[in-house]
């Protein structure tokens, strides 16, 4: 959003001439005033979260369900044909355990040992990995995500995949526990069972499009952003963003922008 509003004023030379431009949202003593560096400088606070090149099949929740399925081929019928489990953990996955769902502690090492894996079961522990750090990066604990799960449905904000109340069920249902199971069966398994769940995953990958995958959240990052004025008059900000939309709908066509000389400003006011 910030991005497309700095990108109009820049192809409209708003970076030019004696007086800056400013983009002023509300107004009497609720008025906030922003200019291009402001936005910049947003921007950039947005773009420190640190990305990856890796991609990831794009699953709806339902299908982050079925994923379960092939692994159940590790299953051990006398303990639990419906649950895959190793049956040595490593230290550091026994403590993750002892913890979850009510904190969540990092990831063990097992996760990161797939994800340096090929083929599906690296894509298994990559999204995992980005669930888990979106997780953490609300909450860090079961009864904290589930509050804000419930404060952000209440309220009617967003209900994405990336939201608390999206999350938070992936969380409390252990999705999280589970595949974690799975991929220390994999592990543990020999040559032929492994080679078996990976065909049942590239299966239910075939033709499934990808997308990149969101690693290294950070908590403070996004309460940096979350804590800038410009949300104050988010009602305002949104409105000058459509605005840029519908402009470059209209490309190719002359478009005027007309401002107030004294004020240099293009204005948003809440009605």
């Amino acid at each position: 959003m910030m991005k497309d509003l700095l990108a109009y004023f820049e192809q409209a030379n708003a970076a030019e001439g004696p007086a800056q431009w400013n983009l002023v949202l509300g107004e009497g003593q609720e008025q906030l005033q922003i200019n291009l560096d402001h936005f910049r400088k947003w921007i950039a606070k947005s773009d420190r979260r640190r990305r990856s090149n890796r991609t990831v099949p794009a699953l709806d929740s339902k299908v982050l369900w079925k994923i379960r399925e092939p692994f159940l081929l590790l299953a051990d019928p006398e303990r639990n044909p419906f649950v895959p489990e190793p049956k040595q953990k490593d230290p550091d996955f026994e403590k993750w355990l002892s913890s979850y769902p009510q904190r969540y502690d990092p990831l063990p090492g097992l996760v990161w040992r797939a994800l340096n894996e090929t083929g599906p079961i690296s894509d298994i522990a990559a999204l995992v990995l980005e669930i888990y750090s979106a997780i953490m990066a609300i909450a860090r604990t079961s009864d904290q995500l589930r509050r804000r799960g419930e404060e952000n449905q209440a309220r009617g904000g967003d209900a994405s995949y990336w939201s608390p109340q999206h999350l938070w069920p992936l969380a409390d249902n252990q999705w999280i526990r589970f595949r974690l199971y799975d991929l220390g069966a994999w592990e543990e398994a020999g040559r032929a069972g492994r080679a078996a769940v990976e065909a049942g995953l590239a299966a239910q990958f075939a033709g499934v499009p990808r997308r990149p995958a969101r690693f290294d959240i950070d908590i403070e990052d996004i309460e940096d952003i979350l804590s800038l004025p410009v949300w104050q008059r988010r009602y305002e900000l949104y409105s000058a963003w459509v605005l840029t939309l519908m402009l470059k709908a209209l490309e190719g066509h002359e478009i005027r922008l007309h401002h107030q000389a004294a004020a240099s400003s293009l204005r948003f006011v809440r009605r």
